[in-house]
């Protein structure tokens, strides 16, 4: 923090250098007091505005620091500092926009000042302006070459950058001058924690988490005064790379090294959250959520984790709240328009997702995108991942415009769309690792409509409809968004492939084998003690489980112990890694005869992947949405006799179909004949009851006396 001018009147400069030691030491009342004394002594003073500016983005307070920030740089417009100091009030206003000519002033005045490239390039890359960011820290860098934060943010962008271009041989270029970037970076700055959390960063970034494991450790093997940031980043590489017991292990030591920051507290949540103590990962991610800085993933995976512990509508509501409120206001400034909602008998209709590619939603979106009408609805979509494999190649042939958008920030990419001029924007993501909450909360088209890759109502601000179905949301118990039904069920299937089913493997081996291929997660107690009661109910039955967790000996070992309380021994569980290959996985659904769902967060995709090799599967339907979606797909086949409304009822429901082999058996020889008969797998009848609650919700925005589309929030 700079001392005041020292032309600066005797008086006011000892009001502003004690204001100056009272924001170092973080007494903002008594700096905001002092700072009043200097104001009225000097009205037209830069210095009082330059630090009522500081406390104010010290306090969060953004309409305070951009009016402060810009009567300091009318005061004192050759100031680049100040120009530098408004740009950030705008950034923390949301303003983008706005502080990349702020920044832009800062160059002008000061052409060979190598922070104001920097921050002028840190805020085109958040707008999406790669090109523009990676010039402006190469600026940054001709004023000062040993500048190691200038060669951060360059890697950063060059990253981000390798990732957008199309031919391979360019993406390597960038990728590799990223990796030069960052290497220059920790060269200047070897005993830098910041820095090297940067180095870390670019090489997650670029999808190279193995690489940074060792030298991690290394550095810190060398430095055993490190922060528990550190000791983070390497529980944060390790659960990148699956090895989730090592990884808490580490988020241990980092707790224990402490502070505990919400970066740290989040990891710890989520990491709990995979090993069945799903109530205090809720507990940490709680911490992490109150905390006056909260940590970005905190909310999500709050918000998440709640559907694996709770079945009270209004007790998931809540926390989807408490995730909601820690959304980032919506940006100041400018913005492209929305569209004036009207009848229209062609809408155009934007996709937002983070799973365009060999991912379950992939399973229920590809025979809708392959059968919407041109003549009705015209398909965007805005691809939110950096992988772009053979199924994203399939998706993207099915639509009028793809847009990769991974790389863009919220802003740059709420710009986008609104740009774009979207009538409908379907969020397929909500809460989930690739979302964009903050776009859809800043309302990015006229009408937004959530749709199954979220299950429950995300309590998003500016989600004007759900499509679900009258199972799943019926129309008395739908809290949160307001639902548009499908009937009879919300899912529409396409199975990736067509292995042979063979015969249940109770013919041959002479007992049943129950199992379950959902994340570990979903295990909550309840689901486990179901299960349990099931295996004491049918004598010698075995229960498969597998998930990708379960490569984790220490969390193996977790399980058996869980269900050894549970009076269920070892040789009655039957423990699989996940692997990669997706024969395998499917091939393994012929080693089971009947699928147990989890409660209270159904399976939705692997209960459709276990009917169509031919397993029954029994589930348990709940209050809240997420317990329901097995009733729907169950209902939908016609099945109901499969759906339990108690825990009593699931566990005899589960016991009288293991004593029926022959029944078993004639569902396994049956299972893709009805499935395909079924609306389940009616992708052209699907589609057009799609399309009909499409244009049912934009006619009741037409026609809605307060527009939808105007923001909520």
């Amino acid at each position: 923090m700079s001392a005041p001018h020292p032309s600066a009147p005797p008086a006011l400069r000892a009001l502003l250098l004690q204001a100056q030691g009272l924001l170092e030491r973080r007494s903002w009342q008594d700096a905001g007091q002092v700072l009043e004394r200097a104001r009225a002594l000097a009205p037209a003073d830069a210095e009082v505005a330059r630090l009522t500016t500081l406390r104010a983005l010290m306090l969060g307070d953004a309409a305070l620091a951009v009016a402060e920030a810009q009567r300091a740089c009318t005061l004192a417009a050759e100031r680049a500092d100040l120009w530098m100091l408004l740009g950030r009030a705008h950034k923390l206003a949301g303003g983008l926009e706005a502080a990349i000519d702020a920044y832009r002033e800062a160059v002008t005045r000061s052409p060979a000042l190598a922070e104001a490239h920097v921050s002028l390039g840190i805020a085109l890359k958040a707008a999406g302006r790669l090109d523009e960011a990676v010039q402006a820290q190469r600026r940054a860098l001709q004023a000062n070459p040993r500048l190691a934060v200038a060669h951060v943010n360059l890697a950063n962008s060059l990253a981000l950058l390798s990732r957008e271009r199309g031919d391979a041989a360019t993406a390597s270029d960038l990728e590799a001058q990223a990796l030069a970037a960052i290497e220059r970076a920790r060269a200047l700055a070897p005993d830098d924690e910041s820095i090297l959390n940067a180095w870390v960063g670019v090489h997650h970034q670029l999808d190279r988490h193995e690489s940074t494991l060792a030298p991690l450790l290394q550095w810190i093997a060398s430095h055993p005064e490190a922060g528990a940031a550190a000791l983070t980043r390497v529980a944060l590489t390790l659960l990148h790379l699956g090895r989730q017991a090592e990884a808490f292990d580490w988020a241990r030591r980092a707790q224990a090294r402490g502070p505990e920051s919400a970066e740290l507290l989040s990891a710890l949540g989520s990491l709990l959250l995979h090993r069945l103590e799903q109530q205090q990962g809720l507990e940490l991610l709680t911490r992490a959520a109150d905390l006056p800085a909260p940590d970005p993933a905190a909310g999500p995976t709050l918000a998440i984790g709640s559907l694996y512990l709770h079945d009270d509508p209004a007790q998931i509501a809540a926390v989807h709240a408490k995730a909601a409120a820690l959304l980032k206001p919506q940006p100041t400034g400018e913005a492209p328009a929305l569209g004036q909602p009207q009848p229209k008998q062609r809408l155009r209709v934007g996709y937002l997702s983070g799973d365009l590619r060999r991912h379950s939603v992939a399973y229920f979106i590809e025979s809708l995108w392959a059968r919407h009408d041109p003549a009705r609805v015209e398909v965007w979509a805005y691809h939110n991942h950096r992988v772009h494999d053979e199924v994203s190649e399939r998706l993207k042939a099915r639509v009028a415009q793809w847009r990769p958008c991974a790389g863009l920030s919220d802003e740059a990419l709420w710009r986008l769309i609104r740009s774009d001029q979207i009538d409908v924007l379907i969020d397929l993501s909500g809460w989930t690792h690739h979302g964009r909450p903050e776009v859809l909360a800043w309302r990015a088209a006229p009408l937004q409509i959530a749709f199954l890759g979220y299950p429950t109502a995300s309590a998003i601000p500016n989600i004007d409809f759900r499509i679900s179905d009258a199972v799943i949301d019926p129309p008395d118990s739908a809290p949160g968004d307001a639902v548009l039904r499908c009937a009879p069920s919300m899912f529409c299937y396409r199975p990736d492939t067509e292995l042979a089913v063979g015969e249940p493997p109770c013919l041959s081996q002479g007992f049943i084998t129950f199992g379950s291929f959902n994340n570990i997660p979903k295990w909550s107690p309840a689901t486990l003690a179901l299960w349990a009661e099931v295996l004491h109910a049918v004598p010698g039955a075995r229960l498969m489980l597998k998930t990708r967790a379960l490569q984790d000996p220490g969390l193996r070992e977790q399980v058996v112990q869980r269900f050894a309380a549970l009076g269920i021994g070892t040789a009655r569980l039957q423990l699989e890694a996940h692997r990669d290959d997706l024969s395998h996985h499917l091939a393994l659904y012929r080693d089971i005869d009947i699928a147990l769902d989890c409660f209270p967060y159904n399976g939705a995709t692997t209960t459709l992947e276990a009917l169509w090799s031919g397993v029954p599967v029994i589930t348990l339907a709940g209050r809240s949405a997420a317990a329901r979606m097995g009733a729907s797909i169950l209902g939908a086949l016609g099945r109901p006799d499969w759906v339990a409304q108690r825990p009593a009822d699931f566990v005899a429901a589960a016991a009288g179909l293991a004593a029926m082999p022959s029944a078993i058996a004639g569902f396994r020889a049956d299972a893709r004949r009805l499935l395909r008969q079924s609306a389940l797998m009616d992708a052209a009848g699907f589609t057009r009851r799609f399309e009909d609650l499409l244009f049912e919700g934009w006619q009741r925005l037409c026609s809605a006396a307060t527009p939808l589309g105007q923001p909520s929030r």
